[in-house]
């Protein structure tokens, strides 16, 4: 509002001088456009330049001409003065005008430029610095008005009431309507912007002015004044005839006079200045907006809520708690209530009633404003600063051999990057140097309890009675404390499609992956070996009571795709199986009665359908024993002993092979090695895969036999065998007389004695296997093994992340599928600098958009496609019934205004006022005004665009 209206306001009275220049100014226009000095020194800016900035350094525009005709006169000395020489304010004009020929403004109608990010130049007057800006909205033009066609295009924007309150916009665009404009913005050497007084202020104005005229632009042109804390410019456009001038004022509180439509109206119309008869086509448009800006608890918070009396670092880490995201996602929700334009007259707004209603609002949209990095101090979440943490671990240790060595006193972190690291970390989320005892049990506690709800559930283990009781007392502690950023039942189609076994990791949710997670919370070298010692303490334990490992699959045999330290896991957890199977004297003997054919037949199994032995008796598959597994270290140690064996002797090392004959024996007497080999045929075999070996579990890894010949012994599959040989499934006779001829299987077969299964020293010592997968544990060098944990960790994230309830969320799960992509890409056991950036990157991005997802969920629950909008978008419109009911209910129960069943107080209320009315008389042509007010707690402010015509 400007100080004509408001005597009162002695700080803005130079306004009023400024628009009072102006009309001088423009009255004299024809003078403006010669291109002598004299003309080119507007009114404004002669006020700008006066007498004491005609003493300045450069800061008038006529401060570079060179003149001294006293002393000239004094010396008699005759000289010629340059007056084409071009003072500092004419190259001030001309490289304004020489930034509009680059940006294509020239002539009226210009088109966009490629990049509206590359629109801006520093500018030099005097001493005194300046940044000239182009600001570009895609909508402009788009939607302009077939009455005001004829006129500019800012003329035309005034009267777009679908560019009314747009949420992404500069505040000009917003307040003026216009979508484009030039803002010159004095600046400091910095480049950060300063305090401008009126006369500056005017000067650069009038600058503008000029070089657009010049370049006969059409765009309309601000400058700001005073200090930029207020927020007030000045804005002109002069074009084809057609002038609209710009202002805005503001204060502290909103007079009561206008804290309604009825009062601002009436301010329109009297700074319009014209009868309220010629007025056409008033209207107004209308915003409220609520704001809703207490949520739920930081992690801190809930932490501290649910232990009580215990120290959060004696947290373990569980799925919720690495999940919880360090600070509250959702920092505020705007609900804007919009009445479009409207007649005025349609609705009442006076200081006894008012018809603007939120339930009655024609449209309705929310916007979400989220954390970001200028809200708190490191907003990278647990996971992403876990990988940060053991990257930066992974070269500690490699100046140590043993676990043990890292609680030596000189392991220390000495890096920069980890201290600087260290030092970022929010106090109460890092971890002591050492953990205590406690924490050291209540971790390992969490890390063996077999049922929590971490467990995923294709890992089972079986169930004893401790089992049972903590699965009990888990279920009673989810219910009385559900997190909304975790999902507590999630099955194995909520985990994501791509596969990342190529890396050589770990099963989601298996006991090393949580033991990664686990580590990931860890901070110092320390810390990580005593855990890993106190680890290695719970496996030997298990091994000796013979306790099944938790969070592993049942009897499974180490599989060479994962990496080797869950293949050790496996191996102990087989050896556990495998023990306890042989005490509950579950192994299968077989049958050893005498049978039809009056053969005396020990350990058969059943009879083998469709086979024969050459004398015409059926034949009998017998129980055999299971196949030593093996881990990738021994199975490379295996094949590197082979290497140095002959071809004979390479065939006697497979106990399997031979083991397998003596069954076969004992189970088909007067059986030879042809039969014995139809039988064996990895087809035949392939078609009895159901029959159980001699421990409890069936066999579950593929058959691979042992191809000897005199050259060396390759190991190949079954399929691969019979397509070497080019037999046919039925031809198991042609595959007997093959081996009949090869000496090394004819020993072997006649070195096999009869004997059942059952009577046969063990293939596999459990003991044995046990003691040297526990040794592994102790003896691991520390780079090898931060580096497998660093990628099971990695490959874990995902797995973790598509346990929250966002992973119904659309873009969720594109953001985990990309997230997976990008570990697949770049993970490996030597990451570099670029690759770990990557990686840690998607983490953080797809991190705090689950965590964004899951807050939001919990505050609009249900509303999967307003969610997912509003994740991508940050804002869209409420529809339907059912999304304006639960909006309703979050700004009720969690807006710091809370009254009862009811909305607070709108925190904004935004109008648009317009009309159609010609500046002077009745017979003038009729141009467009527009009036924005926002009236808020501590702010009152009016932005004007009056147009006038010479016509």
């Amino acid at each position: 509002m400007s100080t004509s209206d408001r005597d009162e306001k002695s700080d803005v009275s130079s306004l009023s001088d400024y628009e009072e220049a102006q009309t001088a100014d423009d009255e004299n226009a024809q003078e403006m456009e010669q291109m002598t000095l004299n003309s080119l020194l507007s009114p404004l800016a002669m006020e700008a330049g006066g007498s004491d900035a005609a003493e300045s350094s450069g800061d008038s525009p006529v401060a570079d001409v060179d003149v001294d005709d006293e002393e000239d006169d004094s010396a008699g000395v005759y000289e010629i003065n340059d007056y084409t020489t071009a003072t500092s304010w004419e190259k001030f004009v001309a490289a304004i005008e020489e930034c509009l020929r680059v940006w294509n403004l020239q002539h009226g109608t210009a088109s966009p430029p490629s990049s509206t990010e590359d629109c801006y130049k520093m500018l030099s007057l005097g001493k005194k610095e300046y940044k000239l800006s182009y600001h570009f909205s895609s909508s402009s033009g788009v939607n302009r008005s077939e009455e005001f066609g004829h006129f500019p295009e800012a003329m035309s924007d005034l009267m777009d009431v679908t560019q009314d309150f747009p949420t992404r916009a500069p505040k000009l665009q917003r307040w003026f309507g216009v979508c484009r404009f030039l803002l010159l913005t004095p600046v400091t050497v910095s480049g950060r912007e300063r305090e401008v007084d009126i006369s500056e202020a005017s000067l650069m104005l009038s600058s503008l002015n000029l070089a657009l005229s010049h370049s006969g632009c059409a765009l309309p042109a601000f400058v700001p004044v005073y200090s930029r804390t207020r927020g007030t410019f000045l804005g002109y456009m002069s074009h084809a005839g057609v002038r609209i001038r710009f202002d805005t004022d503001t204060m502290t509180s909103t007079p009561e006079s206008y804290n309604h439509l009825s009062g601002l109206l009436d301010l329109f119309i009297t700074k319009l200045d014209v009868p309220p008869s010629v007025i056409k086509k008033s209207t107004v448009s209308a915003r409220y907006t609520y704001v809703c800006d207490e949520f739920g608890e930081s992690l801190e918070q809930a932490i501290e809520k649910s232990l009580k009396d215990h120290d959060l670092e004696s947290m373990p880490p569980t799925d919720e708690y690495l999940l919880t995201p360090v600070e509250e996602p959702v920092k505020s929700m705007h609900l804007a209530c919009t009445w479009p334009a409207f007649p005025e007259g349609s609705f009442v707004d006076n200081a006894v009633y008012s018809e603007f209603s939120a339930l009655a609002a024609p449209e309705w949209s929310l916007r979400t404003i989220f954390i970001d990095e200028e809200d708190a101090d490191d907003m990278d979440g647990l996971l992403a600063r876990g990988a940060k943490r053991m990257a930066a671990l992974i070269n500690e240790v490699q100046r140590f051999s043993t676990v043990s060595s890292l609680l030596s006193a000189d392991a220390l972190e000495g890096t920069a990057y980890i201290q600087q690291f260290a030092r970022n970390l929010t106090n109460s989320l890092q971890s002591p140097t050492i953990p205590s005892d406690e924490q050291l049990s209540l971790w390992l506690d969490e890390l063996f309890s077999a049922s929590k709800s971490g467990c995923d559930s294709e890992i089972e283990s079986i169930p004893d009675d401790n089992h049972s009781r903590m699965a009990d007392d888990d279920e009673k502690k989810t219910e009385r404390s559900p997190s909304r950023f975790v999902s507590r039942i999630t099955s194995r189609n909520d985990l994501p499609q791509h596969t990342l076994n190529h890396l050589k990791s770990a099963p989601g949710g298996s006991l090393l992956s949580w033991l990664s997670l686990q580590w990931s919370t860890l901070w110092g070298l320390k810390a990580l070996a005593t855990f890993w010692i106190e680890f290695g303490r719970s496996l030997r334990h298990h091994w000796e009571s013979r306790t099944p490992l938790p969070r592993m699959p049942v009897g499974e045999l180490p599989d060479l795709k994962y990496c080797l330290l869950y293949q050790k896991l496996q191996m102990l957890n087989y050896c556990i199986h495998r023990e306890l199977s042989i005490r509950s004297h579950s192994r299968t003997h077989g049958d050893t009665s005498p049978h039809d054919d009056g053969l005396d037949r020990r350990g058969t199994l059943r009879r083998a359908e469709g086979l024969f032995l050459k004398s015409g008796s059926p034949m009998y598959a017998p129980v055999v024993q299971d196949p030593c597994p093996r881990t990738e270290d021994e199975v490379e140690r295996f094949q590197s002993m082979l290497q140095r064996l002959s071809a004979k002797e390479r065939t006697r090392v497979q106990p399997e092979l031979l083991s397998d004959m003596s069954a076969f024996k004992a189970a088909n007497p007067g059986c030879d090695i042809e039969d014995f080999l139809q039988w064996w045929s990895p087809r035949a075999r392939q078609q009895q895969q159901q029959w159980p070996r001699s421990s409890q579990e069936p066999n579950t890894s593929s058959t691979v036999t042992e191809a000897t010949t005199e050259e060396g012994v390759d190991t190949v599959d079954a399929s691969e065998l019979d397509e070497e040989r080019g037999l046919e499934q039925s031809t198991a006779a042609a595959r007997g007389k093959a081996c009949q001829s090869d000496e090394v299987w004819q020993d072997l077969w006649h070195s096999a004695p009869a004997v059942p299964a059952n009577e046969q020293k063990p293939l596999f010592d459990c003991e044995r296997e046990a003691e040297m997968t526990l040794h592994y544990f102790d003896t691991i060098e520390p780079v090898d093994l931060m580096r497998q944990m660093f990628v099971v960790f990695q490959t874990s994230i995902p797995w973790l992340l598509a346990r929250s309830p966002a992973m119904s969320l659309k873009p969720v799960q594109d953001a985990v599928q990309h997230l997976q992509e990008v570990i697949s890409t770049n993970c490996s056991f030597n990451m570099d600098g670029p690759q770990l950036s990557s990686v840690v990157s998607a983490v953080t991005e797809t991190e705090s958009l689950a965590a964004k997802g899951a807050s939001l969920l919990s505050l609009i629950p249900s509303e999967l496609a307003l969610v997912s909008e509003i994740l991508v978008q940050g804002d869209c419109p409420i529809e339907s019934e059912s999304q304006r009911s639960k909006v309703m209910e979050v700004f009720k129960h969690h807006s710091s205004e809370r009254l009862p069943n009811q909305l607070p107080p709108p925190y904004a209320r935004e109008f648009i006022l317009r009309c159609v009315a010609p500046k002077h008389d009745a017979s003038s042509r009729a141009v467009a005004n527009r009036m924005y007010a926002l009236l808020r707690k501590k702010e009152f402010r009016i932005a004007t665009a009056f147009g006038a015509s010479e016509i």
